[in-house]
């Protein structure tokens, strides 16, 4: 009788990369974030592991998946095969990076990584051409590294953006957000957010 085997997936941690042999790979399943159709697996991992599986990314198929939730573990004598712990992985699906402005202080916060479903249109009003519709963005804990929290009235820019305002006096704010909206117009003005956690840290969706 031919033996059950796992195969080798990388676990992405602070230090880095990390092989972690004989994982079972489950059937494929489809979950949705934000309009997305996302793909993810469920993971067996074996008794003898003592990694943290909780906010990592791992690598295999040739793809980046990041884990969600905590782990499932069973009781290793009541578990005949070698893997007594489930990890759910979805397919860390990103199309873009974006940058925060906060709205009293003007300072910058840039995200990279992130999910960008931009579905404004533009249609004309008397004061000029205004966008319709909403920009959301899925900021994901596990690529996160600005740990500042996005608040209604920020403004937001679906890309990376260097601009820096001149807050020095009342006159330079003015004259540099005067130009800030003129280099860029597909900014938003972020309406209300949502925290998501799956470990422990929480993913960011903004609509704006």
């Amino acid at each position: 009788m031919q033996m059950i085997h796992g195969t080798d997936i990388q676990l992405i941690n602070a230090s880095g990369a990390e092989t972690v042999s004989n994982v079972l790979i489950g059937e494929p399943s489809e979950t949705e974030l934000i309009g997305h159709k996302i793909s993810a697996f469920t993971l067996a991992i074996p008794k003898t592991d003592v990694h943290d599986w909780l906010d990592r990314k791992v690598i295999f198929f040739g793809n980046t998946f990041r884990t969600v939730g905590h782990p499932q573990q069973g009781m290793d004598e009541n578990i005949p095969l070698c893997w007594n712990k489930k990890v759910r992985a979805e397919l860390l699906l990103t199309n873009g990076n974006c940058t925060i402005y906060e709205k009293d202080s003007l300072q910058r916060h840039s995200y990279s990584g992130v999910l960008i479903s931009d579905l404004r249109g533009r249609h004309i009003l008397k004061t000029g051409e205004q966008p319709k519709g909403e920009l959301t963005i899925y900021i994901y804990a596990v690529n996160s590294t600005d740990h500042y929290v996005p608040k209604a009235g920020d403004m937001i820019v679906p890309a990376d953006c260097w601009f820096d305002f001149d807050t020095s006096t009342q006159q330079s704010t003015s004259e540099s957000m005067t130009e800030f909206r003129s280099e860029h117009r597909d900014f938003a003005v972020i309406k209300n957010i949502s925290q998501h956690y799956n470990g422990r840290q929480p993913d960011i969706e903004v609509i704006a």
